[in-house]
């Protein structure tokens, strides 16, 4: 049995990281591929991966979802690598602070939470498409994961409770 390659983006920190780590404990199963914007932050969680799970099959690959360049190059060099893909899980998200009422802008001047967390993911995802088509096809399944926060809303805690129940 071959290894399954996952990509997550903003693996480094939060959910994505914790995905990663629970993929990683089976170093015989996954090849996982961090891909996010500070290599520092990754580098860090891969050695943490590693020091978890010694066998583990896991790297960094640089990708800022707030450029669609670098979302392109991140495309072009996985396309080089020649692996399937099995699974994108779109994971990375970020908001920029409500309270200092400053448009923050990307790189492409896309507002900076909509082109980082959907045009960044999008833009990914159409890329990688034919290539989860292919791995789909020749084994079976691919798979596309999109995660999501509940920082879009600004009385969250109070809308929680609804879902949980009485406290």
């Amino acid at each position: 049995m071959s290894k399954k390659t996952i990509i997550i983006t903003g693996a480094n920190t939060g959910i994505g990281f914790e995905a990663a780590r629970i993929l990683c404990r089976s170093g015989d199963k996954y090849e996982v591929i961090l891909a996010c914007r500070s290599e520092e932050k990754a580098q860090a969680a891969v050695k943490a991966i590693k020091e978890e799970s010694p066998n583990a099959d896991v790297m960094f690959m640089k990708l800022d979802l707030a450029s669609l360049d670098s979302v392109r190059q991140f495309v072009d060099n996985f396309l080089a690598t020649g692996k399937k893909l099995h699974v994108l899980c779109n994971n990375a998200g970020m908001a920029t602070n409500f309270s200092d009422n400053v448009r923050h802008l990307t790189k492409d001047g896309f507002e900076m939470t909509m082109g980082t967390n959907h045009f960044g993911h999008f833009l990914l995802t159409n890329l990688l498409l034919d290539k989860l088509k292919s791995t789909a096809a020749s084994d079976g399944e691919a798979r596309i994961v999109v995660t999501s926060s509940g920082m879009h809303d600004i009385n969250g805690q109070q809308n929680r409770r609804a879902f949980i129940g009485p406290t």
